[in-house]
């Protein structure tokens, strides 16, 4: 029966679409009565008649027969080897894609190439419509939007054999961990990828997503252990929040760019933990712990309460988080709830924050940009110095050097040090060297969202760039702020 339904195909692949008619009904005929000796003696009468032996109805042989069955199963092996790298391109890529392959295919069929040029003319773009097209099904079934904080468990990687049989089971032991954990069930919603992710794909898929997190990693197993690499992809909401010399600039809380993080390797691991009631590895704990910090973060002003026990659930795990939610940790327990105002508010939290960083041996850039940010607020109620704000925005823009937030922070707190400087001890050569560095640092911080923001940056640019070449122009010797 698949050689009669083949024959179908092949006609229809090749532009017959005359003889692919015939054959159906000839099929058709010859399957609903097969033991019909009238039909079968018609049937052979026609096939003798019609086309020599060995030649079907699209007047294709049997060796092209061949070569066209190998072409329909190298068309599925392309199709499954584009599904599985859906992620790998963002779907704005696919959708080129499938139009591009659709038009291509249109315009071979519409030029009824003969023989092996019309297989291929239409054949292959189709396969490239069916995989495009299965890629973008799989973006839209990630991308549905939620109430709750979405997160993305992906299958490990498998670099041995046997692995192939454990990846799923992991997967699955991460979801009902999420499922039964009384802290987390009602807020996370769990979202499986059918193929492996690496760390590209990950953060891909959370900067066109509305997730939070995405867990990937590779696995390997050797005589009943494995061993497993995780990988954490992260993006959590914060407010784009500028403190300057005019106020503090709020702009509409967004998700951070999604941010890879590598976690402890669970090495030796046997594979009766999957048979166990709690699935208590260092990777899974670690997991936990972070969904425990994004949910505390999404209640720290809805929910007090909850995000404290948050806190505390995830501050017992902390040993099995990666350094940048370690810092997430530490900022998100500081706290000043005696605070007299902004400026005391914001110095108490940074003090707090540099003391649990060197207690816990916790460095991140998004820590140190946290604490400036919170020292900003601080200078502006006379309670910090600009030279002391400068030493953590150089720790914070150092190490992320296309990140435009932290440049004007940094571009900022050079700039404030300079005018420091000229006011207290009149040095002009020191000032003009730091508006020199401040200058690229702002130009770099001119593409920030916000029309407020953006003007800001423009002053703090324009008095660079005077300081660089006189700062005596720009702030007086001694006295106060011109």
């Amino acid at each position: 029966m698949r050689r009669h339904w083949a024959r179908v195909g092949v006609s229809f692949l090749s532009g017959h679409r005359g003889a692919a008619r015939r054959t159906v009904l000839q099929e058709a005929s010859g399957l609903l009565s097969p033991r019909n000796e009238i039909l079968a003696a018609l049937w052979s009468l026609g096939r003798s008649r019609v086309q020599p032996p060995g030649v079907y109805a699209c007047g294709m042989t049997e060796p092209g027969f061949a070569m066209a069955r190998e072409g329909v199963k190298w068309h599925a092996r392309l199709i499954a080897w584009l599904y599985r790298r859906a992620f790998k391109m963002s779907p704005t890529v696919w959708a080129a894609t499938v139009l591009g392959a659709g038009g291509a295919s249109a315009v071979g069929a519409t030029q009824l190439l003969p023989g092996l040029d019309g297989i291929l003319a239409t054949s292959l773009p189709g396969a490239l419509v069916l995989g495009g097209t299965g890629a973008l099904l799989g973006w839209s079934r990630m991308a549905r939007r939620s109430k709750r904080l979405i997160v993305f468990f992906s299958p490990f990687d498998e670099k041995s054999a046997d692995a192939t049989r454990v990846a799923p089971l992991q997967v699955d032991a991460l979801r009902r961990m999420v499922e039964e954990d009384p802290l987390l069930r009602d807020h996370v919603e769990v979202r499986t990828a059918r193929v492996p992710l690496d760390v590209e794909s990950s953060a891909r898929l959370l900067t066109w997503t509305d997730g939070h997190l995405c867990v990937s990693g590779e696995v390997t197993t050797a005589g009943g252990n494995a061993r497993w690499v995780p990988w954490l992809a992260l993006r959590w909401t914060w407010s784009t929040g500028v403190s300057t010399r005019r106020g503090l600039h709020m702009g509409r809380p967004k998700l951070h760019p999604a941010t890879p993080e590598k976690m402890d390797v669970d090495a030796g691991l046997p594979l009766i933990v999957f048979a166990e009631k709690d699935f208590s590895t260092n990777h899974a704990r670690g997991v936990r712990a972070a969904l425990l910090l994004l949910v505390a973060g999404e209640h720290l002003y809805r929910d007090p309460k909850a995000a404290a026990a948050c806190r505390a659930e995830a501050r017992g795990d902390a040993d099995a988080l990666p350094t940048l939610l370690r810092a997430l940790l530490v900022i998100l327990d500081a706290d000043a709830p005696n605070a007299t105002s902004l400026g005391d508010w914001a110095e108490q939290r940074a003090r707090k924050i540099i003391a649990e960083a060197g207690a816990t041996g916790t460095d991140h850039p998004y820590l140190w940009m946290e604490v400036a940010f919170l020292m900003t607020m601080a200078e502006n109620e006379g309670r910090v110095r600009s030279s002391e704000r400068l030493v953590f925005a150089r720790r914070a823009a150092d190490p992320l050097p296309e990140y435009r937030q932290a440049a004007f922070g940094l571009g900022a707190a050079l700039v404030a040090t300079a005018e420091e400087q000229m006011i207290e001890k009149g040095d002009v050569d020191g000032a003009r060297k730091l508006c020199a560095e401040a200058v690229p640092q702002l130009e770099k911080a001119q593409r920030l969202r916000g029309r407020r923001l953006r003007r800001e940056v423009k002053d703090f640019l324009r008095a660079a760039e005077a300081g660089a070449t006189d700062p005596t122009r720009v702030w007086p010797v001694a006295g106060g702020y011109s």
